[in-house]
């Protein structure tokens, strides 16, 4: 297969070979760091090259894949009218030709056809989510062949039962073991099943033990018949058949050639529900698989935009992460490669990257995501740390595990559209096209005038300093600058502490907030001064934003040392005015233009902030789980309390009509049973002959059969009340879900020197323990 361009290394095209996804690939980036950017340009990839995508899409941030334009205009995407469709085609144009993109991708692109899922909601293509409970091809085989496959399969489909039917607890446990064997029992055999036939299994079991215990002595009758009265509520519940609505979810369609189905969460409202969705879409691609049988070329691709919570670390273990375990570990003889991203790579489970071929390391915010990684990779701590902190939007560490290598890398430009989560109305435009309003007159593209070459020179050198191990980072001063009288000082050499000092002092005090002077406690002739430099940004409400830091200078060199060299020297605050201190050559103000620039680069990200809440987080999820836990308190609940009480109300009513009907049912019953009575003894006492059936008892049947007729269209309209009073239950909760979702407003924090307090301490260390 061809190399596929995914970027740059030092200006140069960075080719990539697509069927090494068969080992799989993860993206590693906080938020800003361009993670969804570098996903979407392997999936651009695969998909011109004719390989079928499915994409989870927690967020709604990859349904602009299915939005091309040979000329960029992605009008009625872009808000903003022509004047904004204009500056962004004008964007994608001058970058296309710059990173010298091959625009016949976007013909490819435009062939390709994109259907949206939205689960639980109509915005997109609907898909029933109900368990499939058929039989995989093989299954006997399989089994006998792997028996970790009963553990890695059979039981994700039961859990997903239980937790469907809403059985929690420590019962949970032992009745999805149940459901486990039956589903054996039955698969075995090659049989299929449905909810219904589980049910009847449940009551009837058609095996005798489970383990080595008796079936009555591992699950008895009463516990069985309210098993199947739990499983009933997936049939029965109106809250459980939102998960019914739309078609059967079809693999053969979703993975034919050149096809991108996109699974929209953001219609499940929390993180269970998205663990199912994703469980079920896993559990039908693995019989996919199966049924198609192997290959050893990449033909499928699987992408998760955002894996935290669907692979969460021990002890937690939801059905999903074991049928990730098993496709990762099986994928690749069936062609299928899976490509997973994350912002939070501490709250996954780790083991994973083990397995995982290729490695794209963006800018990470914390120390413990940096050694997580570095850990699970057999990288070093430090070494990473060293190489992602001058990272900006786009730049990712490219480790092949393979060939064990890594390079910097630049990611390229997307083709398709990029600006955040589609609205409703677009969905549906992408999803039918007859329905996407049509656009009038072209937009006009600017020409630049500067050329194409120097833009590459530029971003070639660039990307030269960020691969070189020893950085030269700050310069000389320069020649021609003219200096103020007092700075004269500065160049005074002098043995003296007092004289030597002062002046480092004062233009040190000159650019910090706060000083320190120390000295190293070994005894020696002479001292280097060095200057040790911590950026504290100020505290915002909600954000935990990180010391950046330290960034340590020697006065006297030209070289910036990588880490803190000095930490294992100790020091004292006494500092003897006796000792002898080496000339300083570095300029001052440049190590704190370099210190500032490094700090507000690594600290410049997004902040979500709530509109209805005081509130504000650097994770959007954040934002959007309090904004729905905040509706759902005060909006959602007196609402939902509202409906019920009318559904309660109009259920009553119906239910006293159909309690007086079964009154008169009684009554005349009885009246007709008496009458009855009364001939069968006349005709015994008598010995006449007396009619079976009267005119008054034929008219007394004719009067019962009405009520009952009366009672089943009550109970009828029983049935439609709780359906109505279900589907506006379910309607404000989507309400309240696209509320949450879109009263989270976005803006950049890119702190200036007065959002910024500099700690720098003076370092006086021995001349031979400065020899770098």
């Amino acid at each position: 297969m061809v190399g596929a361009h995914i970027g740059s290394v030092a200006g140069k095209k960075l080719k990539y070979e697509l069927d090494t996804l068969t080992r799989h690939a993860v993206v590693l980036g906080t938020t800003g760091s361009g993670k969804t950017v570098m996903g979407k340009v392997l999936i651009e990839e695969a998909l011109a090259s004719g390989i079928s995508v499915i994409a989870i899409d927690p967020k709604g941030d990859l349904g602009g894949l299915a939005v091309t334009s040979d000329d960029f205009d992605f009008r009625p995407f872009v808000s903003g009218g022509k004047k904004s469709a204009e500056k962004a085609a004008n964007l994608y144009s001058d970058a296309v030709k710059n990173q010298e993109i091959d625009k016949n991708l976007i013909k490819k692109l435009a062939k390709v056809d994109s259907k949206i899922y939205t689960p639980k909601s109509n915005a997109g293509l609907s898909i029933s989510l109900m368990p499939d409970l058929s039989a995989p091809k093989g299954f006997s085989k399989l089994s006998s062949d792997d028996p970790t496959i009963i553990a890695d399969f059979v039981e994700p489909v039961s859990a997903s039962i239980v937790q469907l039917a809403g059985i929690k607890g420590g019962n949970a446990e032992k009745m999805q073991s149940f459901l486990s064997s039956l589903l054996i029992n039955s698969w075995n055999a090659g049989s299929d099943l449905d909810i219904e036939g589980l049910i009847k299994q449940v009551i009837e079991p058609p095996i005798e033990t489970i383990g080595s215990l008796p079936l009555d002595d591992f699950i008895n009758e009463k516990e069985r018949k309210k098993l199947a009265a739990s499983l009933n509520l997936i049939l029965s519940s109106p809250a459980k058949q939102a998960w019914k609505k739309g078609e059967r979810m079809n693999m053969d369609s979703m993975l034919s050639s050149s096809r991108l189905s996109v699974i929209d969460l953001r219609f499940a409202i929390n993180m269970e529900e998205k663990q199912f969705v994703v469980e079920q879409i896993l559990s039908e691609l693995y019989k996919f698989l199966i049924r198609k049988g192997g290959s050893q070329r990449l033909k499928y691709i699987l992408y998760i935009d955002e894996l935290a919570g669907l692979l969460p670390p021990p002890p937690a273990n939801p059905p999903t992460k074991k049928l990730l375990e098993l496709l990762i570990r099986q994928a690749r003889a069936f062609g299928l490669g899976i490509i997973v991203a994350t912002q939070n790579p501490g709250d996954i489970d780790y083991r994973i990257f083990g397995n995982i071929g290729t490695r794209f390391i963006g800018r990470l915010r914390t120390e413990r995501d940096i050694e997580k990684v570095a850990t699970a990779m057999d990288l070093l701590p430090s070494r990473l740390k060293t190489d992602i902190s001058t990272f900006s939007v786009g730049d990712f560490m490219y480790h092949n595990a393979v060939k064990n290598s890594a390079r910097i890398m630049k990611a390229r430009w997307l083709l398709t559209y990029h600006a955040g989560p589609l609205k409703e109305n677009e969905i549906g435009w992408v999803n039918d096209p007859s329905k996407r309003p049509a656009m009038d007159g072209k937009l006009t593209l600017k020409t630049k005038t500067e050329k194409i070459t120097s833009v590459k020179n530029k971003t070639r050198k660039a990307q030269k300093k960020k691969t070189i191990s020893a950085r030269t980072l700050l310069q000389a001063e320069p020649k021609a600058r003219k200096r103020p009288k007092k700075a004269a000082v500065m160049k005074r050499p002098t043995s003296k502490t007092k004289t030597t000092l002062s002046p480092i002092i004062k233009v040190v005090k000159r650019y910090s907030d706060k000083v320190q002077l120390k000295s190293s406690t070994t005894p020696c002739t002479e001292y280097v001064p060095h200057l040790r430099i911590v950026i504290e940004p100020k505290p915002i409400r909600h954000l935990a934003l990180q010391m950046q830091g330290p960034f340590v200078f020697d006065l006297t060199g030209k070289v910036f040392p990588v880490g803190n060299y000095l930490k294992q020297i100790s020091w004292s605050t006494y500092v003897d005015g006796s000792i002898t201190i080496a000339k300083h050559r570095r300029n001052i103000k440049a190590t704190y233009d370099f210190a500032l620039k490094e700090a507000r680069q690594s600290l410049r990200s997004k902040i979500f902030k709530s509109t209805i809440l005081s509130f504000q987080s650097f994770e959007r999820d954040e934002v959007e789980q309090k904004n729905h836990t905040y509706l759902t308190a005060e909006w959602l609940r007196p609402r939902i309390r509202q409906l019920e009480d009318k559904e309660n109300k109009e259920i009553k009513a119906q239910n006293t009509m159909m309690k007086k009907n079964k009154d008169k049912i009684g009554k005349l019953s009885f009246r007709k049973n008496s009458d009855k009575a009364k001939r069968i003894l006349k005709r015994v006492f008598t010995k006449k002959k007396v009619a079976k059936v009267t005119i008054e008892m034929k008219t007394i049947a004719r009067r019962i059969k009405q009520f009952q007729k009366e009672n089943y269209l009550i109970k009828k309209r029983i049935k439609k009340i709780k359906e109505l009073y279900g589907k506006r239950r379910q309607a404000l909760r989507d309400q309240a879900f696209l509320r949450s979702h879109s009263s989270v407003r976005q803006r950049s924090y890119n702190p200036k020197r007065d959002d910024l307090i500099v700690h720098t301490t003076i370092l006086l260390v021995p001349k031979r323990g400065s020899e770098i």
